[in-house]
């Protein structure tokens, strides 16, 4: 019997002793489980595959789009504002009149039926106004 050691993070231990115990194992049970299939059938046992969100190609896109980036610590925690280019929708202006719905599902519905999204946070100084003009209405 040969001993093998290796380092691993102190929670991901804890998480997967957990799980083996649930089945039934130990974590050395396990891992010589593990270590069995893969020395008889010379391959990992499950696929390992890479995530695409971290290509090259997906960095690089991204690296183009992020065009400033900004971390806040406040009171509730570190906060991150990132401002990115996206493409937007190509717009054709015409000479007609367009209507302007102020709506509850969407911010802003166009009688030509685009629809926006949009959220602005409000300021201190537009709820400080907010506030005085209730309080002296």
């Amino acid at each position: 019997m040969a001993q093998l050691n290796f380092r691993i993070d102190g929670s991901l231990k804890t998480k997967t002793e957990k799980a083996c115990s649930d089945m039934g194992l130990t974590l050395s049970a396990a891992i010589s489980v593990f270590l069995t299939k893969v020395a008889n059938e010379r391959r990992i046992p499950f696929e390992i595959t890479a995530d695409p969100f971290y290509s090259d190609e997906h960095i690089a896109m991204m690296e183009k789009r992020i065009c400033n980036a900004k971390m806040v610590r406040k009171a509730s925690g570190l906060y991150f504002y990132i401002t990115c280019y996206v493409s937007k929708k190509e717009y054709i202006p015409t000479d007609k009149e367009v209507g302007i719905d102020f709506g509850i599902e969407h911010n802003l519905t166009l009688s030509d039926g685009n629809i926006f999204d949009v959220s602005v946070k409000e300021s201190k100084m537009i709820k400080h106004l907010s506030k005085r003009s209730t309080d002296h209405g």
